[in-house]
């Protein structure tokens, strides 16, 4: 386990969590003289525009229930009850999957009621097959159990098509609906999918397009129009998607007039794609079936498969009532509303709800950013719970009960804990839109609001600020590990990664590792987690114990890798490279996926264009080849990607990975903090690996809070904390350990009395021996013991005890009797290698402290000066720069609170200027705030706000000043910083 993905555990008794940021408080304003004398100056351009919400936009009447209840056609028993047409384009690197997908259509057998049309594009010369065409065809499904034969009836041939044409779908469905009519009507489109920016990636065009063609949402409308106006249809009764992405709103956006209902997946789809095989079998079984049936059995064959015969945890499929989808599209537009009318008040439960909610594509590293699929109910959830608005509150809400109520079938693996059936497009930041999307999308609320977000939201953010504060040691190996202590100011940052970089011969730095750092997860209100850095200062740690990915076959070929992560929290990390077929030699970039939990490669995914769009599942052969990227980072902290090793895959289609030692070297270590709005700060130190000579098998522990460290096996977990426990056992769990502080030991409590009390926990153990040792040159005492468990089975264990400035340490290891030798020879090598840290450790001070009163704790800055001034609590730096914050009894209403407060502020003083309030979100609280202006005595010009919140009952009052020459720099960077990690009691 990687100690990045551990989540930072305190210890109750004697220390706070080191991840969560500390609150902000402040202090007593100057008294205003009446003696300025100078015309007032303008107030700021950056708060005067910048923060003031834009006039409100007419409000979207509500939703209505359901739309009118369509005519139902009537039944013709001349007429076969199902025409399905499947759209197979599998020209393109699908095309093994698709020949696969063909003979299970084929497999499932056949019906008289429902004619199956397939309309096939093949690869030229991709797959060797008895009847190997490269051509265009259209089949009628025939029920065959040999899966080496086609047996279908061929009736069209067509020569090359491009079926990224929007002409040859239209066609293709005029075709098969006048051909074989029918009482209802089924469209399957098979091939790459990429949401918002279509589907149906043709590799070859041939004579009726360009090579790489595919099916835009445009085309998809012009397509399904011509189609059906040619047929003399209203609309097909079911239209799904068996390609990747296509569960989002635009996409199903696209297809409401056009069909009763969608099917797609908000996920990645597995390159096997459907089951077609149950998926017609049932159909066949039960031909009377309406399009909301079929397609929910769509929903649920495809889960099942994925469960029972194919398990993947990584999947979803939902069925859409594309009749009530403008009730959502409505919300969503209501929502788009609300949001756009106030976007510097919910900017940050945005971001909140943005980086918390679902999302999508996230094997695809540092693609995924251009896929930004996120679940829309989730975001709306989230949302909910955030905004301090209560009419955003109340349309994401809106938005939730819309998306319930148009997704009648939604199923997904247990991954996606909270897909709810309907993605949306949210890139992160404005650096990820593609400005192509308002002209795809018919979702235009949805960019209003996306743009809103980017241009006001993030308007006033200031850059994070990421220091370095101390390090244990700069020679650092497996058994010495670095400790690395640091601290982090900002607001609205989104993510914190640990880097790790070689330095090569030729001066270059090598990434070997990349690693998110996780918070402590913020609980919502529904018993939910998110997990969001939260604003202010954050004082942490990172233990580095030089031991890194390393990527292998089976002839033992490999090197050092970067394992991406795809989640917080997630087993799941991608290497990526570029995939080459044994037989035709075609290359591909793609990403292996790994799952760190099992230790093995699951999924292999590429992409079909040049611009990484569209998204498949490739299947490796033994003899295919993966040469992976070596990632470098240039002067500017760039990470940018080059050839590196290659590695072939076995007769089972694997490669593999473990952690190994680093070779000796020079190293940067560093983290880099990054905001919503992709400002970035960054850190590094240089450290040298010494990695020849260590004592095998065994890996170092050091505790970040106490500075002790000693050796385990590496066959074990990597200890963890639960309260004072510090626990772990071996792999397969016969082993097991922990050590037990027994802190603030009163000084008449020696060896032999903290003995017998831990002995008198233990309950019934035959003491083997006894013996009198040295901890790291402290006294301490060894015992060994032995017992026989309720099921009949001897154990046997080893523990040791000392006492350290007052804290007692109880270290106990329990093993089988069968591994009493290894037992032994593991507390051995545990006291032997036991030592503390200098005394001074982790106590570097930071550039921030915190500081607690009666109804505050806050965070102060190195350089601003604490006083106290009636009742206020002052910060200031310099002459007329000062925070100042309290909290006092809430007199009438907020708004007249913060009137008397602003008019005692300016009383006296003659050319005291001050705006209208206004709210200013900050965080998760709504302020009414007040800019002002006004000249002090000695002619330098001022800028300054007053704000107030209503929390517990009282009014919490910020107010804050500064120079005009400053004032935009302090603004951002200290004044609200400080204010937002405010944490009253």
């Amino acid at each position: 386990m990687i100690l990045s993905r551990m989540r930072l555990v305190a210890l109750s008794f004697f220390m706070t969590l080191p991840i969560l940021a500390c609150g902000v408080f402040g202090s007593s304003p100057p008294q205003m003289t009446p003696t300025a004398v100078s015309t007032p100056t303008a107030l700021p351009t950056t708060i005067s525009q910048a923060t003031q919400p834009p006039t409100a936009r007419p409000t979207l009447p509500p939703p209505t229930e359901t739309p009118p209840p369509q005519p139902t056609p009537t039944y013709d028993p001349g007429l076969a009850d199902w025409t399905v047409l499947i759209y197979l384009d599998a020209d393109n690197n699908l095309e093994q999957a698709g020949l696969l997908d063909l003979q299970e259509m084929e497999a499932a057998g056949q019906s008289a009621q429902v004619n199956v049309l397939v309309q096939m594009d093949r690869a030229i010369g991709e797959t060797a097959v008895a009847d190997n065409w490269t051509s265009t065809r259209r089949y009628r499904i025939v029920g065959d159990s040999d899966p080496n034969t086609i047996s279908s009836e061929l009736l069209v041939e067509l020569g090359e098509r491009n079926m990224g044409d929007p002409n040859e779908l239209a066609e293709f469905i005029s075709w098969g609906v006048q051909t074989y009519p029918a009482n209802r009507y089924a469209l399957v489109i098979w091939d790459h999918g990429a949401g918002w920016n279509g589907i149906a990636f043709d590799s070859d065009g041939g004579e009726t397009g360009p090579s790489g063609d595919h099916i835009t949402l445009q085309d998809l409308r012009v397509a399904m129009d011509t189609a059906l106006t040619n047929s003399n249809i209203d609309k097909l009764d079911v239209v799904g998607f068996d390609a990747c992405l296509m569960g989002q709103l635009d996409v199903f956006h696209a297809l409401q007039p056009f069909a009763e209902f969608g099917v797609g997946s908000e996920e990645l789809t597995p390159g096997l794609g459907w089951d077609y095989t149950t998926l017609l079998g049932h159909l066949y079984t039960n031909t009377s079936m309406d399009g909301a049936q079929l397609s929910r059995q769509m929903v649920t064959d495809f889960i099942n498969y994925y469960t029972e015969v194919e398990p993947d945890q990584f999947v979803t499929m939902s069925a859409v009532d594309l009749r009530q989808l403008p009730i959502l599209t409505q919300a969503v537009n209501q929502l788009a509303e609300r949001i756009t009318a106030v976007p510097n008040v919910v900017a940050s439960a945005i971001g909140d709800a943005r980086s918390g909610a679902e999302s999508f594509a996230r094997v695809y590293a540092n693609e995924y950013e251009q896929y930004a699929s996120i679940d829309l109910h989730h975001f709306a959830s989230i949302l909910s719970q955030r905004s301090p608005d209560p009419e955003v509150n109340a349309a994401a809400q809106q938005v939730m009960s819309a998306v319930e109520q148009v997704v009648f079938a939604h199923e997904q693996g247990n991954a996606f804990e909270h897909s709810a059936g309907i993605a949306v497009y949210f890139p992160r930041n404005d650096q990820f839109y593609d400005p192509a999307y308002p002209q795809m999308s018919g979702l235009q609320g949805w960019d209003q609001l996306l743009n809103s977000y980017y241009d006001v939201g993030f308007s006033a953010l200031p850059q994070p600020d990421l220091e370095i504060n101390n390090v244990l040691r700069d020679v650092v190996s497996v058994q010495n590990p670095a400790f690395v202590d640091f601290e982090i100011i900002g607001r609205e940052i989104e993510n914190v990664v640990v880097l790790a970089s070689q330095l090569e011969e030729d001066g270059r730095l090598r990434l070997v590792e990349y690693d998110n750092l996780i918070p402590e997860p913020t609980l919502l209100a529904d018993g939910s987690e998110i997990v969001e850095w939260r604003d202010g200062i954050h004082e942490d740690f990172f233990v580095w114990n030089t031991l890194v990915t390393y990527l292998f076959d089976a002839e033992e070929n490999g090197d050092f890798v970067v394992m991406w992560p795809t989640e917080f929290g997630s087993s799941l990390f991608t290497v990526q490279g570029t995939f080459q077929r044994a037989d035709t030699g075609e290359q591909f970039s793609a990403n292996l996926v790994f799952d760190h939990d099992t230790g093995q490669l699951t999924r292999i995914w590429s992409y079909q264009s040049e611009d990484k769009a569209g998204v498949a599942e490739l299947f490796a052969q033994p003899g295919d080849s993966f040469q992976m990227a070596t990632f470098y980072i240039d002067t500017n902290q760039q990470i940018s990607p080059e050839p590196g090793p290659t590695l072939v895959f076995d007769n089972q289609g694997k490669l593999y990975f473990d952690r190994r030692p680093l070779p000796s070297g020079s190293y940067q270590f560093g983290l880099q903090a990054e905001n919503v709005a992709g400002m970035i700060d960054e850190a590094f130190v240089d450290l040298t690996v010494e990695n020849e000579t260590f004592t095998s098998g065994y890996n170092a522990y050091l505790d970040p809070y106490l500075g002790f460290q000693f050796l385990y096996p590496a066959t074990w977990y990597t200890p963890i904390y639960a309260d004072t426990l510090l626990y772990t056992s071996q792999r397969d769990g016969t082993q097991q350990f922990q050590l037990t502080l027994y802190p603030n030991l009163e000084t008449a409590v020696d060896l032999q009395t903290l003995r017998a009390q831990v002995l008198s926990q233990f309950g019934p153990v035959d003491i083997l021996f006894e013996e009198e040792i040295l901890v790291s040159g402290i006294p301490g005492l060894q015992s060994a013991y032995g017992y026989q468990k309720a099921d009949g089975s001897e154990r046997t264990g080893v523990f040791f005890l000392f006492i350290q400035d007052e804290t007692g340490f109880v270290i106990d290891l329990d093993a089988p009797i069968e591994e009493e030798s290894l037992t032994l020879d593991t507390i051995r090598q545990m006291v032997s290698s036991w030592q503390f840290a200098d005394a001074n450790f982790n106590t570097a001070p930071g550039r921030w402290s915190t500081i607690q009163f009666d109804t505050f704790e806050v965070a102060q800055p190195a350089d601003f000066v604490y006083s106290e001034f009636n009742e206020w609590q002052r910060f200031s730096s310099g002459q007329h720069i000062f925070v100042a914050l309290r909290a006092q009894p809430l007199e009438g209403t907020s708004a007249s609170t913060l009137a008397k407060l602003v008019t005692d502020a300016g009383s006296g003083v003659q050319n005291f200027v001050s705006e209208e309030s206004y709210r200013f979100g900050l965080g998760e609280h709504i302020w009414d705030r007040v800019d002002f202006a006004y000249t002090a005595t000695d002619g330098t010009n001022l800028w300054g706000y007053i704000m107030l919140r209503i929390e517990n009952g009282q009014a919490v009052v910020a107010w804050a000043e500064a120079p005009t020459t400053v004032y935009n720099e302090l603004e951002t960077a200290v004044f609200l910083t400080m204010i937002a990690d405010l944490d009253a009691k």
